[in-house]
């Protein structure tokens, strides 16, 4: 029955080392993150500040945007009207070289077709020679 309590209380005080460990851990961790009082008051002053200029900033861009908000959806239509030009304008260059190219072909069918009458004149000659 001795060794029973011999070795739970083996147990016990290992548990116990253990928690003394981990406990130790904590207090080094919790050291490392702390910050000091200054510190954190540096901290706080920082938020503050951004918040501050983030707030003005905003008041800043609404204020603009009150202002030039009627000149951008006036201006809007030109822009728009820049793109419809400038999509005219490539489809008016693809039309031309379409063009182009058809009539290069008609040309080059009217001389074929030329010389194709002028071989078969010359074929019908010959044959009635014959």
């Amino acid at each position: 029955m001795f060794d029973f309590i011999q070795i739970e209380l083996e147990r016990l005080n290992h548990a116990n080392e253990a928690i003394n460990h981990l406990e130790l851990q904590l207090d080094v961790i919790q050291s490392f993150f702390s910050l000091p009082s200054s510190l954190y008051l540096l901290f706080q002053e920082a938020r503050k500040n951004l918040k501050d200029f983030s707030d003005a900033a905003e008041e800043e861009l609404s204020q603009l945007e009150k202002n030039i908000g009627s000149a951008v959806s006036k201006a809007r239509s030109y822009y728009d009207a820049r793109i419809k030009l400038r999509d005219a304008r490539e489809a008016l260059t693809k039309a031309k070289h379409r063009f182009e190219r058809a009539q290069a072909l008609h040309v080059a069918a009217k001389e074929l077709a030329v010389v194709s009458v002028r071989n078969l004149w010359v074929l019908i000659s010959y044959l009635t020679l014959i």
